[in-house]
């Protein structure tokens, strides 16, 4: 969103040969196509990594927070504009901004913003203290105002249909469960307008059909993936940093599975390298860590490389090992690739890892192991470390936010890493292709998406 005279300004360097064409301008439909799906907007507690994309890309475009980050990943004022941190990050006091308001017309409140974070938040005491928020924790929260820029700190309300109800850039106008929502610019949007009018979301479209619409002009913004061959014509490609973590993660009531030398004679026998040049057509990193370099600076102090020998030695010391089932997503054809790749270096180590699609949002409650994408939501290394315990469930990955340094940080990994029920493989880009229309589009580093600067070309 763009103050009214950046907007001449931008039009005004252009120059005079300079069209109207590629001049930014208010209105149009952005149609985008990806392959989550979502059935209502209770989505607490997900863990498929393609319906978290779908979710956030929403909730960013509809719902503001008390901060978000820049591109560089910092923290800015968002609907707090100034705050203070007491007792040691266990107290933060945060004055919200004045003359906000919500899509069904009401202003923001103080108790607004603590409803929503305090269900967000249970260990947390959220209250008004004067005109200002007061946050509460047992302990430092250091990353606090990182924390607070995530998506499951949304402030929303919950309309009479379900849908989010923010202060956001865009409001939801027609939602049809599984299959597409349409966005509609907010026009009181404290920060300003949005140039587009709205935007159309067809959900559930698998990558091949994306592919082909945007090949075929259905659609101006696709979902990328290594596993596919890159969209022909003129599209461009826009890729963030490695952001999505690819893990075998063990189901800890399974006996096979809760076996350490099983885990460890896996692990060893992963063939990251090959994973990384063949099926991810050398996008991302191989990786043994949680973070990836870019987040931590310490991923390159966990082992990467395939040991059959120790592999087949440990797996000769657990002596009669059954077969292994490993559930992935049906949908996902990298994760299926990656399953088939990990039953062979499973099966050079003499274990037999047996592959399982799951179809849908529902989940197998009798495999042993589970292929994963985990989606990492913050560029602050402890922020994105407790997330991804929120996700896998490892409450002892949920001490990060309290840690004072990259070291103690690494602690907590090494500690939680190193039974090998979670075994990290890579870290995959989030990555989207364009159609030319498609102007001023911008993904962080981490994979957030801003809707509301975007424009599209007018239909000619």
């Amino acid at each position: 969103m763009k103050p009214i005279c950046l907007l001449l300004a931008a039009a005004l360097s252009a120059g005079p040969a300079a069209t109207a064409a590629t001049r930014p301008h208010y209105g149009g439909t952005l149609r985008v196509e990806m392959r989550g799906t979502l059935s209502s907007f209770d989505s607490t507690g997900e863990a498929n990594a393609d319906r978290l994309a779908l979710r956030d890309l929403i909730e960013d475009a509809v719902c503001d927070r008390l901060t978000n980050l820049n591109s560089l990943g910092e923290p800015q004022p968002s609907l707090a504009t100034s705050w203070r941190s007491e007792r040691d990050g266990r107290s933060w006091k945060f004055t919200l901004r004045a003359n906000v308001l919500l899509h069904n017309g009401n202003a923001l409140s103080q108790q607004t913003v603590i409803t929503a974070l305090s269900a967000s938040n249970p260990s947390w005491r959220v209250r008004a203290e004067g005109p200002q928020v007061l946050i509460q924790s047992d302990t430092p929260v250091a990353d606090l105002l990182y924390q607070l820029a995530e998506p499951q700190n949304s402030i929303c309300l919950v309309g009479d249909k379900g849908q989010w109800i923010g202060s956001g850039a865009f409001q939801i106008g027609e939602f049809q469960a599984g299959q597409r929502i349409e966005l509609r610019a907010f026009e009181d949007a404290w920060q300003g307008r949005a140039f587009l009018e709205r935007i159309r979301i067809e959900m559930g479209k698998s990558l091949a059909d994306q592919s082909a619409d945007l090949q075929l002009g259905k659609a101006d913004v696709v979902e990328s993936d290594p596993a596919q061959p890159r969209s022909a014509g003129s599209a461009a490609t826009s890729t963030s940093q490695p952001a999505e973590l690819l893990a075998l993660v063990f189901s800890a009531n399974r006996p096979v599975g809760s076996d350490g030398k099983v885990r460890e004679a896996i692990a060893r026998a992963i063939d990251r390298n090959s994973i990384f040049s063949v099926l991810l057509r050398r996008q991302g990193e191989p990786n043994a860590a949680l973070l990836p370099e870019w987040i931590s600076g310490y991923d390159h102090l966990f082992d990467t490389g395939q040991d059959l020998a120790t592999a087949r030695r440990l797996r000769n010391e657990a002596g009669s090992v059954s077969p292994l089932s490993l559930a992935y997503d049906a949908s996902d054809p990298l994760a299926k690739q990656v399953a088939e790749r990990l039953e062979v270096n499973a099966r050079e180590a003499g274990i037999l890892l047996q592959p399982s699609p799951e179809a849908g949002p529902s989940r197998k409650a009798d495999v042993d192991a589970r292929l994963m994408r985990v989606r990492i939501q913050s560029p602050d290394p402890a922020a994105a470390l407790a997330a991804i315990g929120e996700t896998l469930g490892v409450a002892a990955l949920r001490k990060a936010q309290a840690a004072a340094s990259i070291e103690a940080l690494y602690g907590i990994e090494s500690e939680v890493l190193k039974d090998h029920s979670i075994i990290p493989i890579a870290h995959i880009p989030a990555a989207f292709s364009l159609a030319p229309a498609v102007h001023d589009w911008m993904i962080t580093s981490w994979g957030t998406i801003d809707l509301a600067d975007l424009w599209v070309e007018a239909a000619r």
